[in-house]
């Protein structure tokens, strides 16, 4: 136990020195997330929508403009007056005017327009002619607007500019005025385009910066501990579990287990210890599954495993197998209360005959409490002899504390971590915590993965992995 402990500190050590936290780019990780907010995203952007159509439509009004065609000419034909620098001037003079405070505030003093509101203003169409537009929120007001334009303009101009005349063109009438309707739609699709984009952007930019386990490279550099294998999803038929025991389990799935036990058995092979703790920081992250297929795996190399269901609150190990209660079964729990023998209660799986089980198939209550009053470590010490590998399915960290007191009796530890669903930073606490509670966590399992790659041969003999590996679709619902 002190050997396991003081390898686990140094591996510690060493990957903290490594550790390195982002940002990262996982377009893979990226499409996953904007599927997986696709619906909550869509429904805030149409909500948006909605109530831009409406408030538009309801307060929105529509703009009319009433506009006059206007030629800036000299009163006299000196030529100096009629130079093209000089009517320039005086254009430039006139729209500076025709655009100003002032000519507002006197049509505002005049005692017909006090009433009117809208908006005034001159452009340049060519050599001294300009536009002049007024617009409000009615056809009425906007022709009011622009007749009081006209005839104030006429009286500033005379106190600035004596030697200038300003013609109008062409007669203002309502029916020369032009509508600009609201267009709520438009205004809706454009509420509905931004609010979707503003919520990928701020995913795209969270997914960046999350410590989520979202990968196989990125794991390897935030986990404190190795991480063993990354164990691809695998679409379930019929509801029943992946087993390895069980026909038309994908061949990348045995491949990343077989190697996971490779790994495994390194480790107690170097560091002399045979129980091993199975768990995992939350629920459904797939503890159940990886355990009951690392134990078919270790048992058809010929060893003989001893497979224990030790989650008491929920037990799992049962419903991987299909195993049902039969008349008389006994479960797990009777036993580490002494109340039947190891040698009468363990049986031995038929597609595995050197893989033995021991199952629970109800509840325990207050199972921590029961754990720390059981004989489950002279349980252990007694099935050491008996077995070359006792597999520990545990309940999660996070919820309970089961597993803290279950920790005791273990050699080491194998973390289930779930892909997109696995946080950094609390799979890091859960792995020191284990370490005060003596069960050193030797490896990590990056379980439920998507998207994995092809890797190059020097990589994977560098890291201990296979050199090809294919993605399916899994979702294990229900199992932990």
């Amino acid at each position: 136990m002190q050997d396991a402990t003081q390898l686990s500190q140094d591996s510690l050590r060493t990957m903290d020195t490594k550790t390195e936290y982002g940002p990262w780019f996982d377009g893979a990780y990226i499409l996953r997330l904007w599927k997986r907010w696709f619906f909550a995203a869509f429904c805030a952007a149409l909500t948006v929508g909605i109530l831009t159509y409406v408030v538009t439509d309801m307060f929105v009004p529509n703009r009319y403009t009433a506009s006059a065609l206007t030629s800036v000419v000299p009163k006299t034909n000196n030529a100096t007056m009629i130079a093209e620098r000089n009517i320039t001037w005086a254009v430039t003079r006139s729209i500076n005017m025709w655009n100003s405070n002032v000519l507002l505030k006197e049509i505002k003093g005049q005692e017909n327009e006090k009433n009117i509101s809208g908006t005034f203003q001159a452009e340049q169409v060519s050599s001294g002619i300009l536009r002049i537009s007024g617009t409000a929120n009615t056809a009425q007001e906007a022709y009011y607007l622009l007749n009081a334009a006209i005839n104030s303009y006429k009286t500033i101009a005379s106190n600035f500019d004596s030697n200038y005349n300003t013609l109008v063109l062409t007669r203002v009438t309502q029916d020369s005025i032009n509508v600009t309707r609201r267009r709520p739609l438009l205004y809706a699709g454009f509420a509905f385009i931004g609010v979707m984009a503003v919520i990928y952007v701020l995913l795209l930019i969270w997914s960046m910066f999350t410590l989520v386990l979202h990968s196989e490279t990125q794991a390897r550099q935030v986990l404190s501990v190795s991480l063993y294998e990354a164990v691809p999803v695998v679409h379930k038929r019929k509801k029943a579990s992946v087993l390895l025991s069980r026909p038309g389990v994908p061949y990348s799935f045995q491949e990343r287990i077989e190697h996971l036990a490779s790994r495994l058995v390194q480790h107690l092979h170097r560091t002399n210890q045979k129980v091993v703790m199975v768990t995992s920081v939350t629920a459904s992250e797939g503890k159940s599954t990886i355990s009951s297929n690392l134990a078919i795996t270790l048992a058809r190399r010929g060893k003989k495993v001893l497979l224990l269901d030790l989650d008491l609150r929920k037990p799992s190990i049962c419903r991987v197998f299909g195993r049902k209660e039969g008349e008389g079964d006994q479960e797990l729990f009777d036993l580490v209360m002494r109340k039947a023998f190891l040698s009468d209660f363990a049986e031995s799986i038929k597609e595995v005959p050197s893989l033995h089980v021991l199952w629970q198939f109800h509840a325990v209550k207050d199972s921590d409490q029961r754990i720390e009053e059981s004989e489950l470590k002279e349980l252990l010490d007694e099935a050491r002899e008996k077995f070359d590998y006792i597999i520990l399915d545990t309940p999660p960290l996070g919820p309970v504390r089961d597993s803290s007191v279950i920790a005791a009796s273990a050699d080491c530890t194998v973390m289930v971590l779930r892909q997109d669903m696995a946080h950094a930073s609390a799979a890091n606490a859960a792995i020191e915590h284990l370490e005060d509670c003596g069960a050193a966590c030797c490896g990590a399992v990056l379980n439920q993965c998507r998207n994995l790659k092809k890797v190059d041969r020097q990589a994977a003999t560098k890291h201990g992995k296979y050199g090809y590996y294919y993605g399916y679709g899994y979702q294990e619902e229900g199992v932990r």
